[in-house]
């Protein structure tokens, strides 16, 4: 088979689901499957194909500026058009057979990008990201504490420390 894996993140510079994803894509290749791994890079500017332990990475960049709300806007409805794209046309030029995408960024465009050429998709998304739009659901980068609740309230605590001199200009966007 050959599968597409979108990816949030992939070896060297990745956490948890990177390395998970690289684990996956190893054992699939160790079953004769071709494995081709695309990873949007959301506020880098220069796109560039790499390579990591014989696997081909696309990177596919887009901009997102470094504030709370806007950068997951960014990252995700403004750059999932873009990537949904990029992935159809790999589908179309590799003959894929798969598209398994990983954890949440690349879930949306994967699916879309998947139905539209009859492709059948998959995704695995990892921990608590798909809850938190605003942030990690670490109300405190100072504090292990979950946040309790996405109240409004909450939500101020939660943008002041990421977003440093500019969250001011974050809270209307609370809704």
């Amino acid at each position: 088979m050959r599968i597409l894996l979108p990816t949030d993140s992939f070896p060297p510079n990745c956490g948890g689901s990177g390395w998970s994803t690289y684990e996956l894509a190893r054992g699939l290749r160790a079953r004769g499957h071709t494995v081709l791994v695309i990873q949007p890079r959301p506020g880098q500017s220069d796109a560039a194909r790499r390579e990591y332990d014989g696997f081909d990475v696309e990177e596919i960049t887009a901009p997102a500026p470094p504030i709370p709300f806007l950068r997951n806007y960014f990252k995700n409805e403004r750059l999932w058009h873009t990537l949904e794209g990029v992935l159809a046309a790999r589908i179309d030029r590799d003959a894929i057979d798969i598209v398994h995408a990983q954890h949440v960024l690349t879930t949306v465009p994967a699916i879309r990008a998947a139905r539209s050429r009859k492709v059948p998709a998959i995704a695995t998304v990892r921990d608590y990201w798909p809850v938190c739009y605003w942030s990690t659901l670490i109300i405190d980068p100072a504090h292990e504490a979950l946040c309790p609740a996405c109240t409004a309230g909450n939500m101020t605590r939660c943008v002041r420390p990421r977003a440093g001199a500019a969250w001011p200009a974050a809270l209307p966007l609370i809704p």
